[in-house]
């Protein structure tokens, strides 16, 4: 015996979109968000603020690139002073004629040389320091401002 469909959800997946009208959706859509006000923008200050972020990026990118370079220069004369010192030192040693005194001169090298190198790499670190906070600062005080443009902008209105 065959079994009567009793359902009351009459679902006919062909006549979905049989009723579909674009021009009614459209103005059901616009009924419904039409009452929402989009917030209006001041291009104006929008394209000031961009500017002003574009100008603070450069300065940090400059700020970086002469910390670099300052690095460089730094390091590059510090390896001139180490090939100097090291050509000194092998220069002493030919003069000298006892064992002992060669251990000696070795070791006054060498002492000077690690401490020499300790020094230098505390004044590069110095250097780096010094680059990594003259990036941050123009960024760091930018968005500072930023934040307190936008408190300035919000509380207005």
């Amino acid at each position: 015996m065959a079994r009567k469909n009793n359902t009351t959800f009459n679902f006919d997946p062909m006549n979905v979109f049989a009723s579909f009208d674009p021009a009614k959706t459209g103005e059901q859509f616009t009924k419904m968000f039409g009452e929402f006000a989009a917030p209006k923008v001041d291009m104006d200050a929008f394209m000031a603020a961009q500017r002003k972020s574009l100008e603070v990026m450069t300065a940090a990118n400059q700020a970086a690139f002469d910390g670099v370079r300052a690095i460089a220069e730094r390091q590059a004369d510090m390896v001139r002073e180490s090939v100097e010192a090291t050509a000194g030192a092998v220069e002493a040693m030919r003069t000298v004629k006892e064992p002992k005194d060669a251990m000696e001169k070795q070791a006054d090298f060498a002492r000077t040389a690690f401490d020499k190198a300790v020094k230098d790499s505390d004044e590069l670190r110095e250097l780096a320091v010094k680059t990594g906070n003259d990036v941050a600062a123009p960024i760091s005080a930018h968005i500072s401002a930023s934040m307190d443009e936008l408190s300035a902008m919000t509380a207005a209105k």
